[in-house]
C-alpha cells in the first residue's frame, strides 16, 4: 500500500524537475505524469528526468510508461 501523497509528492518533483531543466514541461506532459499511479515508474521516471537530454526523449519514456 502506497500513500497517495507520496505518489502526489513524486509527480510534482518531476514536473518541477523538467521545469527547472527545460524550462516548461507542458500541460499534456504533465497530465500525462499525473495519470502514472505506480510508485515505482514514478521513481524510475524521476531519475530518468536527471539525465534525458530533452523534453521529447522525456515525453517518449513517459509514453512507453503509460503503454505498459
Amino acid at each position: 500500500w502506497v500513500d497517495e501523497g507520496v505518489i502526489k509528492a513524486t509527480q510534482k518533483l518531476i514536473v518541477a524537475t523538467l521545469t527547472e531543466r527545460f524550462d516548461v514541461a507542458g500541460p499534456g506532459l504533465t497530465e500525462k505524469i499525473k495519470s502514472i499511479t505506480s510508485l515505482d515508474t514514478l521513481d524510475a521516471l524521476f531519475r530518468k528526468s536527471h539525465r534525458v537530454n530533452s523534453l521529447d526523449e522525456f515525453r517518449e519514456l513517459v509514453d512507453k510508461a503509460l503503454e505498459s
